[in-house]
């Protein structure tokens, strides 16, 4: 995979343009996601930061990729039926 875009931004304009593929059909919907994982106890204990939280002037991060190869397992895996 190689990167085909980046954009730095607040979590809720990132939201209304998102291309996840998770099935959110709203930006209410995405956000309610998203903030239930980074406000999780198990996020919070992997960064260190009981309190954290996420809100609206959050940046966030967002890398679109494009498909550059197919790994010649996964090829072969695809061939044998193997899906």
């Amino acid at each position: 995979m190689a990167t085909a875009s980046r954009r730095r931004s607040p979590g809720p304009r990132i939201a209304a343009r998102s291309n996840e593929g998770e099935g959110d059909e709203s930006v209410a919907q995405w956000r309610a996601g998203h903030e239930s994982f980074w406000h999780s106890a198990e996020v919070r204990a992997a960064l260190g930061d009981p309190g954290f939280t996420v809100n609206d002037d959050t940046l966030v991060l967002a890398q679109r990729f494009r498909l550059v190869q197919i790994a010649a397992d996964v090829r072969n895996s695809r061939d044998a039926g193997n899906h």
